[in-house]
């Protein structure tokens, strides 16, 4: 898989911006504990073949699996919410989403100048 995304992406900008969306869109859809051991040895690897640091890479999961707004899914605070609230799926959609794309755009912005890609 990670071979695959070097085809697709080779800048490293390019290749922090997927590990960042993929990372939230999978965080949307489960656990974020469980998806960030799922993806953590392949964005290691990822890092390793792209010949960069693999600081900026992980730090971008993390935000990534971190911003988990748009279901009440990814933790378990929005999953409380959801149950003591009577919010409804579609509710978590239309709040999360501006959320989700401030924190793609910032840690775009941000992790790149605190973890250069080439130490």
């Amino acid at each position: 898989m990670a071979t695959k995304i070097l085809e697709l992406v080779s800048d490293p900008y390019a290749i922090l911006a997927a590990v960042c969306l993929l990372s939230a869109f999978l965080t949307n859809l489960m656990s974020n504990a469980g998806s960030a051991a799922l993806l953590s040895p392949l964005f290691l690897m990822l890092a390793v073949r792209a010949g960069i640091s693999p600081l900026p890479i992980l730090m971008g999961m993390a935000v990534g699996i971190s911003a988990c707004f748009m279901t009440p899914i990814g933790t378990p605070s929005n999953t409380m919410a959801f149950g003591a609230g009577n919010y409804t799926f579609m509710h978590f959609v239309k709040a999360g989403w501006p959320l989700q794309i401030f924190a793609f755009a910032l840690s775009m912005l941000i992790i790149p100048f605190a973890w250069p890609f080439y130490p």
